[in-house]
């Protein structure tokens, strides 16, 4: 995500935040997973979907994505559409406060527009599952090993700055500085 974007030209600024948000529409396929995220809501409330607990899972799990999903991409439509109306208004009235306003609305939406970008990348088969994350230090000696350090502390507070939660599995420690290995186990 940019720390913050500048918009000189806010006409044409929703119109591309409208042209990328028809291309994130296009390429998640949203058609389909409506039509998935009604099957999803009818398999939810059947009767007997707690007969099979680790189906149920995977159902609700899977019914809460696709509704996040929705809520993000009308979400970020709605604001576009308010973004511009002010825009429109501001123009009208000549009303400086209300196009910076608008403005400043503009640059949030392209923030989110860019995080809806990054997440469509995860959407398939096996993103949601959970992984294993191993650094080694391999030959090198001392510098390998504090090199490994350093890189599985970075790899830790990432991930934990990006809202994951981190398991340490294992750690070898090295002879005179630094580790050998470290696993961890990545989820969310």
């Amino acid at each position: 995500m940019s720390p913050e974007v500048e918009i000189s030209d806010p006409t044409a600024a929703v119109a591309d935040l409208r042209r990328r948000l028809a291309e994130a529409r296009k390429f998640l396929d949203l058609e389909s997973k409506a039509a998935e995220l009604a099957e999803l809501r009818e398999k939810a409330s059947s009767p007997d979907l707690w007969d099979d607990p680790d189906a149920a899972r995977s159902v609700s799990r899977k019914l809460a994505r696709y509704e996040q999903l929705f809520e993000k991409v009308d979400g970020l439509a709605a604001r576009i559409d308010d973004a511009e109306v002010l825009l429109e208004l501001a123009a009208e009235a000549e009303d400086a406060e209300s196009r910076t306003e608008a403005v400043a609305m503009l640059a949030k939406a392209s923030e989110e527009l860019e995080d809806l970008e990054l997440e469509s990348l995860f959407f398939g088969e096996y993103d949601d599952a959970d992984a294993i994350l191993s650094v080694h230090a391999g030959a090198g000696g001392v510098d390998a090993q504090d090199w490994a350090e350093m890189l599985a502390r970075m790899y830790q507070r990432f991930l934990t700055d990006a809202g994951f939660t981190v398991t340490v599995e294992e750690v070898t420690e090295g002879e005179e500085a630094g580790i050998k290995s470290a696993t961890f186990t990545v989820r969310g």
